[in-house]
Parts: C-alpha cells; structure tokens; sequence
C-alpha cells in the first residue's frame, strides 16, 4: 500500500474537495503518511493491533488534544459509532460498556470515541485497500 493508492481512495470516496479535507479518512491518511519510519500500511495494522489507548497515534495522546479532535470530527464519528452499532446489534448502553476502561467524565468519553474513531476508521481503511 503507497501513498499514492491512500490519496487516489480519497478522491474515490469524496466526490468533492471539501469534504475529502474535512474528513476523519483524510486526517488519519496524513497521519500514516507524515509518519517516518512507518510504511502506511504497517501504521495502520499498529492502530488496529494495539489501539490508541497505546499511544501509537502521537497527536492523540493528550486529552486536550483529543478533545480538539472530537469536537472538530464529532459529525463524522457518531456516524461511525451508529454504523458500528447497527452492524453488531449492541445498544449504546452495550457499546460504551465494551470500553476497556471505565468512562470517568464526558472528556473521558470524548477521547475513548475519538480512539474508536480512528480504529475504526484505521480498520475499514486497510480492508478496502486490502481488497483493491
């Protein structure tokens, strides 16, 4: 997987421009690809092997900063959330439950649904691009 196959699946999803530089795909494209040392596609197997909670996605470690990130994608990931839930049957009582910690304040909440986000997002990424 290059970069060049993660930009042309970019413009494939997202008729327009402004929607493919606002989306949560585009953010964690960036991400992948600005990360030396990483091939994309090993960057990705990380995120879905160990998740964010491990700290391999090092612009959301901080809660400050996954605050910003939720509340600038936070459309994006309860579209993500509701598509998750309706495919597995869980209510949203079920789903924030199968978190592996407990959900202390509404900040907690927000950095643990910017986590899945990015896993999620991680995950239908190399799938697709797997089957491409």
């Amino acid at each position: 997987m290059t970069k060049t196959e993660l930009k042309r699946y970019l413009i494939k999803q997202f008729e327009y421009s402004y929607e493919r530089k606002r989306s949560l795909e585009n953010w964690l494209i960036r991400f992948v690809c600005n990360d030396r040392g990483y091939a994309p596609q090993g960057k990705l197997t990380d995120i879905i092997t160990h998740g964010c909670i491990s700290g391999c996605v090092g612009s959301l470690i901080y809660t400050s900063d996954c605050i910003k990130f939720y509340t600038k994608y936070e459309e994006q990931i309860w579209n993500l959330i509701c598509e998750f839930r309706e495919s597995t049957g869980q209510t949203l009582g079920q789903f924030l439950d199968s978190f592996s910690r407990s959900i202390e304040d509404n900040d907690n909440l927000k950095v643990y649904l910017g986590w899945f986000a990015i896993e999620q997002t991680a995950y239908k990424l190399l799938n697709t691009l797997k089957s491409n």
